[in-house]
C-alpha cells in the first residue's frame, strides 16, 4: 500500500490533470461562440499558473498555521505532508497569469473563464488527499457520517472526541455540484468574465459556510480570514456577471 503522503500527492496531481483536461474541452466549447477563446495559448499559460498556485497555496497554509510552523520551519516546505490553502492557490495562480498576460496584452478574462471550470474539479479530487492525510476535518459530531480521526491527528483540545465533520468531503461534493451546474450553463453564450464570476460566487458561498465547522480557523474579528476573503470574492463575482458588458 502506498504511504499516505504519496497518496496525497497522487490526488493533487490527479486533480490538476483532470482540471487541465476539462479546461481544454471548455476552451473548444467556448470557441464555438467566440474565436478568441481558441486563439488563446492555454498550454503555456497553465504552466505559469500551476507552480505559482502551488507556492501560494502552501504559503497561505503556513501563515494560517503559523503557531505550529514557527517552531517547525523545515516542515513548511514538506508539501507531501499535506496543507494547501485554496485562496493562496487562487492568488498565486492569478499573479502567474497576470505576469504571462502582461506581455501578451490579451483580455485576462478569457483564460480566467476557461480555468474557472478546472478549479472546482481539481479541488474536489484534491480533497481526497485530505482524507488519506486525516486533515481538514471539522468540529466533533455525532452525525452518522462523521469520520473517525486517529488520536495522533486530532487537535489537542479535542483529543477526547472520536468522530468529526468531514469538511473535505463536504467541500468535494459541493465543488462537484458547482462544476456540474457550470457545465449546464455553458450551453448558453455569455459575456467574458461570466464563468469566472460564477465560480467565485459559488465557491465563496461554499467556503464561507463550511468555515463555521472548522476547528480553530485563522480569524480577523468575528469571522475567519477565509470568510472575509469569501465575502470579497463573492462581491467581485457579482460584479463580473452583472456589470461586465457583453
Amino acid at each position: 500500500m502506498l504511504p499516505t503522503f504519496h497518496l496525497y500527492g497522487l490526488f493533487i496531481g490527479l486533480g490538476i490533470i483532470l482540471g487541465l483536461w476539462l479546461a481544454s474541452k471548455i476552451q473548444k466549447k467556448l470557441g464555438n461562440w467566440d474565436q478568441v477563446y481558441l486563439d488563446y495559448d492555454l498550454d503555456n499559460v497553465l504552466m505559469w499558473i500551476i507552480i505559482p498556485g502551488i507556492i501560494g497555496a502552501r504559503l497561505y497554509h503556513v501563515i494560517d498555521y503559523w503557531n505550529y510552523y514557527q517552531s517547525n520551519l523545515l516542515e513548511a516546505i514538506m508539501l507531501w505532508h499535506g496543507g494547501l490553502g485554496i485562496y493562496g492557490a487562487i492568488l498565486g495562480g492569478f499573479i502567474g497569469l497576470w505576469l504571462f498576460n502582461k506581455s501578451k496584452k490579451n483580455n485576462i478574462l478569457i483564460p480566467l473563464d476557461i480555468i474557472a471550470f478546472a478549479l472546482p474539479i481539481s479541488q474536489a479530487i484534491g480533497r481526497l488527499g485530505n482524507f488519506v492525510n486525516q486533515e481538514l476535518y471539522g468540529l466533533p459530531t455525532t452525525l452518522p457520517w462523521g469520520i473517525w480521526i486517529d488520536p495522533s491527528h486530532r487537535v489537542q483540545q479535542y483529543l477526547q472526541f472520536n468522530y468529526f465533520h468531514p469538511i473535505f468531503a463536504y467541500e468535494a461534493l459541493a465543488n462537484l455540484i458547482l462544476v456540474f451546474l457550470m457545465l449546464k450553463i455553458v450551453k448558453v453564450k455569455h459575456q467574458h468574465g461570466f464563468y469566472i464570476g460564477l465560480y467565485l460566487i459559488g465557491y465563496s458561498l461554499i467556503r464561507f459556510s463550511l468555515d463555521f465547522l472548522r476547528i480553530d480557523p485563522w480569524k480577523i474579528g468575528i469571522l475567519s480570514t477565509a470568510q472575509w476573503i469569501s465575502l470579497c470574492l463573492f462581491i467581485l463575482g457579482i460584479g463580473l456577471i452583472k456589470f461586465n458588458p457583453k
